[in-house]
């Protein structure tokens, strides 16, 4: 079977991000959510880790990404926004992040990520 990932969510617990939260739980892996970059880089640096990090556009994507290099923190950074937010989008994947998710989320693309994660 698929080894359990422990995925940690970055951004509001509402809405589309908490049902992404929902469908990553759904497929037997562990979610924490976290309102924002600096508690979570908090965390992660006390040692509370995670195999991949879904991140809200809206968060500061390049400045989390850059922090976990200086940590040498090996963390995965998967985007998650609205199309509306294609240059956010962009800018993400500029910055580091492996993937972009749309939200609303699609289970089959989550399930897609998680299942690449692991290989």
């Amino acid at each position: 079977g698929r080894e359990v990932l422990r995925v940690l969510i970055i951004g509001e617990k509402a809405g589309y991000l908490d049902r992404a939260g929902t469908i990553v739980a759904s497929k037997g892996n562990k979610v924490r959510f976290e309102n924002n970059i600096d508690i979570a880089l908090l965390n992660l640096k006390n040692g509370i880790g995670a195999d991949l990090a879904l991140v809200d556009v809206s968060q500061n994507i390049e400045l989390f990404i850059t922090s976990l290099e200086q940590e040498r923190i090996a963390l995965p950074v998967v985007a998650c926004g609205f199309n509306s937010d294609s240059s956010l989008a962009l800018d993400a994947i500029k910055s580091g992040a492996k993937e972009y998710i749309p939200l609303p989320p699609d289970e089959d693309m989550i399930v897609a990520i998680l299942d690449a994660i692991t290989v």
